[in-house]
């Protein structure tokens, strides 16, 4: 896998200015490149081929994409989980719908005979006091 040309030029000033700041450091110090010595290097930058980066990349770019799949598939778990909550909070609430209907009929049935038991004391009331 090669580098994109921009990544390959970018390479290649990084490897230009390091030679400049080597040659500038030589110089200082008293010594000289010859000029076969830096035609030497000069070759080795303009074959560059960015391998060793591109391999870089590639690891780089893979262990992103591991990342994002990884977060892909938590947030998948974390949707699927929140919709089985979602339907086990509406589960719950139509239980507790039914509960309450079967309450009020009870209670509703209970206050019948109540009335009911009621009306038959002051039935039979009356007809002893008359």
């Amino acid at each position: 896998m090669n580098f994109t040309v921009a990544a390959c030029r970018n390479r290649l000033s990084f490897l230009k200015n390091k030679y400049k700041k080597e040659k500038a450091k030589l110089e200082a110090l008293g010594g000289g490149n010859s000029r076969s010595q830096r035609e030497g290097e000069e070759e080795d930058g303009g074959n560059f081929r960015c391998n060793e980066d591109s391999e870089s990349y590639r690891l780089l770019w893979d262990s992103i994409k591991r990342v994002g799949d990884i977060y892909e598939k938590i947030e998948n778990a974390k949707r699927q989980h929140m919709m089985e909550l979602e339907i086990t909070r509406m589960e719950f609430q139509r239980d507790l719908e039914v509960q309450k209907k079967v309450m009020i009929e009870r209670t509703r049935a209970e206050i019948a005979k109540i009335r009911q038991y009621e009306d038959d004391d002051s039935e039979s009331s009356v007809i002893i006091f008359v």
